[in-house]
């Protein structure tokens, strides 16, 4: 999930102390990019705010523990690398 948000919003939540938002999908929202439209609804139900960093993240979670990463494929050419380290 480290490399779902670098690829995301490279790590930021905030940008001028606004939250970041999606530049394909506006509703797409903070660090982990979740999108409003499908998952405010459930993340208040949860008492989750995902406009907040600590909330962002525990809603991501949640829904990689249900769905595993397939809600970020879009940007899996990022993530979805197996990057080299050098020692």
């Amino acid at each position: 999930m480290i490399e779902v948000s670098r690829c995301e919003s490279t790590f930021r939540h905030t940008v001028n102390g606004v939250v970041l938002k999606g530049f394909v999908d506006n509703r797409d929202t903070g660090a982990m990019q979740i999108n409003t439209f499908y998952h405010l609804a459930t993340a208040k139900k949860l008492g989750l705010d995902i406009f907040t960093i600590e909330g962002n993240l525990a809603y991501a979670r949640y829904v990689y523990d249900r769905q595993g990463t397939q809600p970020w494929n879009a940007s899996k050419k990022c993530w979805g690398v197996v990057r080299e380290i050098e020692v």
